[in-house]
């Protein structure tokens, strides 16, 4: 198969499973008002380093494009958006999704709200 096929079957292969996820994109909040990721899923990508940074990086700078990309959203949204990511596969990992978000948000100073769970 030729690049340009691969590439194709791959974001073939990933639309397919955004699709399939049972959350849709969206969560419940505790007061009943449903979320959705209102970014791009796609530029959470830069996240996935920050998974892979031994412990302690002293400069924090795998943290800066990935908090970055949650800039602005609240925390519900980025909790909805980083578990949509995690779940789909696009952040190229395989990793326990709730570990990872509470990593990943608590890095960018984010707070998953109470009865938020990614599963």
């Amino acid at each position: 198969m030729d690049r340009v096929n691969l590439v194709s079957l791959a974001v073939l292969v990933v639309l397919l499973q955004l699709m399939s996820l049972d959350s849709g994109g969206a969560a419940e909040s505790t007061t009943g008002a449903a979320a959705k990721c209102s970014i791009d899923l796609v530029k959470l990508a830069v996240c996935a380093p920050l998974l892979n940074v031994k412990v302690g990086d002293p400069t924090g700078a795998a943290s800066k494009p990935c908090c970055a990309a949650l800039l602005g959203l609240t925390d519900l949204e980025a909790a909805v958006c980083l578990c949509t990511a995690l779940k789909a596969g696009l952040l190229g990992l395989n990793v326990d999704a709730p570990l990872a978000l509470n990593l990943l948000l608590s890095t960018c100073h984010k707070n998953a709200p109470p009865a938020f769970q990614c599963k």
